[in-house]
């Protein structure tokens, strides 16, 4: 097995109407993960719906917990040729899914999806820098998401951006998308 993984992400704004155009993208790329936010799924959608000889690992927005009955949601879909375990680093507040794929019996790497509502409150990306960093320390690591950080610009310094910029440099991670966030 190569020491390499290729990660196709997407916000995807909803699955149900588009469950069969994910099945054939799935079917039909050669990604070893798929990341998707805001899948808007519930328990009415199996993962056996995928059908996608992928790995399925979700996690559905919790209406109970945010007061949303619809939108929000993760899923990581994996190529059934690794070994894969899911992390329980997060609680139920935040939207995220971590599970750990293994090369070999020593080399992994961790990938995180997660997807924060706009305008978050700061505890909660700070519950999430914390997981980060007391679990998965010294470790490679791939976060994909949306952080939806509300105006977000690199050389200006409010409280999310200043705590988002920390947890990267303590991390030593690097952000790969620049695209600006409209919200």
């Amino acid at each position: 097995l190569k020491n390499n993984v290729c990660i196709c992400y997407q916000n995807c704004r909803g699955l149900k109407t588009k469950l069969d155009v994910l099945k054939c993208n799935m079917l039909n790329t050669d990604v070893d993960v798929i990341a998707l936010t805001e899948t808007w799924l519930n328990g009415s959608i199996l993962d056996s719906e995928f059908n996608c000889n992928k790995i399925i690992f979700r996690r559905d927005r919790n209406g109970q917990l945010t007061g949303k009955t619809q939108g929000g949601g993760v899923l990581l879909a994996i190529k059934k040729d690794f070994v894969v375990t899911q992390c329980d680093i997060f609680d139920n507040e935040i939207e995220a899914i971590c599970v750990k794929i293994y090369f070999d019996q020593r080399t992994y790497v961790y990938v995180i999806v997660v997807y924060f509502v706009p305008s978050s409150r700061l505890d909660l990306y700070r519950k999430f820098y914390n997981c980060i960093d007391a679990k998965i320390l010294d470790s490679s690591c791939i976060i994909v998401g949306d952080f939806n950080i509300r105006n977000f610009v690199y050389d200006v310094c409010n409280e999310h951006v200043c705590d988002f910029k920390s947890f990267l440099a303590f991390n030593n991670f690097i952000q790969v998308n620049n695209i600006r966030n409209v919200n």
